[in-house]
């Protein structure tokens, strides 16, 4: 006797993040862009994972899309999708001419869904009306644009939903974008988000109640080291017409650089016109072993360099090495870190002057669509254990706003005195004849030339 097939669904792993796309049948190149982001998100899921020392629920991720799972499974394909809806942790709705009717009822049903359980809805519209042929008829081109209107109206509702807090439905804010490739960067900004909030969460992710707070300062803090893990985590190889833009990890090419020590009166080997024990802090030394010195003794390291030479790889070796369990001692700190990021040439100014590090901080997790409050920024940075690296100095082009920003750490210094800083330069921008310095106490590391076995193993780790 033959078995009944009917109502047969897929099953999903209780240790696998789904990720649900939904769109209609005009989308197709969209969603194949979103599908082959699968290495980036790969990777991504990799590193949260680690920041969250594994302790969350899942171990693997998957995509799930109609063409290319509900027709592999036998019976009710409405049964699959819906099953499928009913598992998704991320959900991807991207649209193009139109949204369809059944599109927009997996859309629905997930909204549904959100009042009990938290499912991150994200919604890609374009930017512009994305016709550009000539229409076979007038009927044809009436019809394009009354969808076109829908899709319009549609991403109205969704937006005026997500605002009205009496609705309750988790949608964020609906993306726009320009092209396919515009569109793979959103979305993995997008995923990056969600996927970093839900891996920090270490028991299954249910929508908080009005009675509870949604997110604790501990949370917001999980969710900003691993997302900053994941931005510095990768560096890319440009330049030869040979090879393709391509992403690579830190940990695979990174070669230890050597460090020259100075002090800030320029003298070699000496602290303050103190002599350095040689044997504990040699003129030509690691990372490791000038941020464990310089931080007993200041609270600053400077850190010079030729352009090409590693400052910003630098920069990020210090923040991803200080954040892997365990290794933060090899760097001087007793306890584990929390480290802070800021490009320099980001400072925000308002009529008074340069931001304040939290607002600046606040700015930049904007941009990240973490939205993390300036007052949570204030207190992670009093706490003790506490590392922040800002990142180029020089690239600030005009010498009146580099003295300015100058004097902008020598107050963030004297401010946060728990916290220990790094900050980069080029040696042609940090000039104390312009007027270019940073009275804070601080020691300088100048970043020496590679030596022929630091060549060769840069060869080998990147070709």
């Amino acid at each position: 006797m033959k078995s009944n097939t009917k109502h047969v669904s897929p099953e999903f792993p209780s240790d696998e993040l789904l990720i649900f796309i939904g769109h209609s049948d005009d989308a197709s190149a969209e969603v194949e862009a979103i599908k082959s982001l699968r290495w980036e998100i790969e990777k991504m899921f990799g590193e949260f994972l680690k920041v969250n020392s594994n302790r969350s629920p899942f171990r693997k991720w998957a995509f799930w899309e109609y063409r290319e799972d509900a027709l592999t499974v036998s019976g009710s394909q409405d049964v699959a999708v819906t099953h499928a809806l009913n598992h998704a942790h991320i959900a991807i709705f991207v649209f193009r001419e139109r949204v369809g009717k059944v599109t927009w009822q997996e859309l629905k049903k997930l909204r549904e869904r959100s009042r009990e359980q938290h499912v991150y809805i994200l919604t890609f519209f374009p930017e512009s009306f994305p016709f550009h042929d000539t229409f076979p008829n007038a009927q044809a081109k009436l019809q394009a644009y009354r969808d076109w209107t829908a899709l319009l109206e549609r991403q109205e509702s969704l937006t005026v939903d997500w605002t009205n807090p009496d609705v309750g439905l988790s949608v964020t804010p609906c993306s726009t974008y320009q092209s396919i490739e515009k569109l793979k960067n959103i979305v993995l900004d997008k995923v990056r988000v969600a996927m970093a909030d839900i891996l920090a969460v270490e028991s299954p992710i249910l929508r908080p109640t009005s009675s509870q707070q949604v997110n604790t300062a501990s949370d917001f803090l999980r969710l900003y080291l691993a997302t900053l893990t994941q931005q510095l985590g990768n560096m890319t190889l440009t330049g030869s017409p040979a090879l393709e833009h391509f992403a690579v990890k830190l940990s695979e090419t990174f070669v230890s650089l050597s460090l020259s020590a100075t002090s800030r009166s320029g003298v070699p080997g000496s602290v303050e016109g103190v002599p350095c024990d040689e044997a504990e802090y040699q003129r030509s030394s690691t990372p490791e072993k000038v941020m464990d010195f310089v931080f007993r003794h200041h609270p600053l390291l400077l850190v010079i360099g030729d352009p090409g030479s590693g400052k910003t790889t630098l920069i990020k070796y210090y923040a991803l090495s200080c954040l892997d369990n365990g290794r933060h001692k090899e760097f001087g700190f007793r306890e584990p870190v929390n480290v802070f990021f800021l490009p320099l040439r980001e400072l925000k100014k308002s009529n008074s002057g340069y931001l304040s590090l939290p607002e600046n901080l606040a700015a930049w997790s904007d941009k990240q669509f973490l939205k993390i409050d300036e007052a949570l920024f204030s207190g992670w940075l009093d706490q003790p254990s506490t590392l922040i690296l800002l990142d180029g100095l020089d690239e600030i082009s005009d010498v009146h706003d580099r003295i300015a920003v100058c004097q902008w750490i020598d107050r963030t210094v004297g401010r946060f005195t728990r916290a220990k800083f790094v900050v980069t330069s080029r040696s042609m921008g940090y000039r104390k004849g312009d007027g270019i310095e940073i009275e804070s106490s601080h020691l300088r590391a100048d970043i020496m030339d590679f030596s022929k076995e630091q060549q060769r193993e840069f060869l080998h780790r990147w070709f």
